[in-house]
């Protein structure tokens, strides 16, 4: 029996699953648009849904909060990283803000439903059925 079992396991240990979701959060906040599996397609909708409803009222409390769910690379200077990498442009730093200032303003009077998923063609090499998640309000394409 399934009961109070309330998430996909993916196939995968936990940590290695919310390392999953939240890399594929900050790729669905910067392109707006990604394709996946079926099932990570639809386990996304949900941790997507949730950020952006932390995000929709701009405080420093829900800022700390989205912040602790989505991984970004160290800031310039750390000491551990090589020189090519540092000086290398990461969208990945500024997605916090576009979240902030770009994503979440657009769903105000929206209570809920801010992702979408398209079924896609099944994959080639193995025919796993596939999915577009999207940002409601980007065309698809």
């Amino acid at each position: 029996m399934r009961h109070r079992q309330d998430q996909r396991k993916l196939n995968m240990p936990a940590d290695q699953r919310v390392a999953l979701l939240k890399s594929m959060a900050t790729s669905l906040f910067i392109h707006e648009k990604i394709l996946t599996t079926e099932s990570k397609a639809k386990e996304l909708r949900r941790f997507a849904d949730k950020i952006i409803t932390l995000a929709k009222e701009d405080t420093v409390a829900r800022r700390r909060e989205v912040q602790k769910v989505l991984p970004r690379p160290p800031l310039d200077g750390h000491k551990m990283q090589e020189r090519r990498y540092r000086e290398k442009e990461h969208p990945e730093r500024d997605v916090l803000n576009k979240l902030f200032t770009e994503i979440a303003p657009r769903y105000q009077t929206r209570d809920g439903g801010y992702t979408r998923v398209l079924k896609a063609p099944s994959r080639r090499g193995d025919a796993a059925p596939m999915a577009i998640v999207m940002l409601t309000g980007t065309e698809a394409g």
